[in-house]
């Protein structure tokens, strides 16, 4: 989601630097702005990602909400391993 979310500003991004630094613009500001545009890219997307998981899944035919249930399931079966492994009693003297 986050290269596709990067794919879609990188046209964007190299008119920027072609304007800002190529034409007689000042190079700070332009890797300035484009650092802050991609930043805010991928906020935007990592933060929407499970909705568009979930709203993709759905119509590909799954359930509503099929993929934060595989995601669920999956993360307490890992907290469950670690838990085994790791957050063992100590022993009783």
């Amino acid at each position: 989601m986050l290269i596709r979310g990067l794919l879609q500003i990188a046209p964007i991004g190299a008119v920027l630097v072609l304007a800002l630094g190529l034409l007689g613009g000042a190079w700070p500001i332009a890797a300035g702005s484009l650092l802050l545009g991609l930043l805010v890219v991928a906020r935007i997307v990592l933060t929407s990602s499970i909705d568009s998981v979930d709203s993709r899944l759905t119509g590909y035919g799954f359930p509503p909400g099929h993929g934060s249930a595989v995601r669920r399931q999956c993360d307490s079966e890992a907290a469950e391993r670690y838990r085994a492994v790791w957050r063992q009693d100590p022993p009783e003297s």
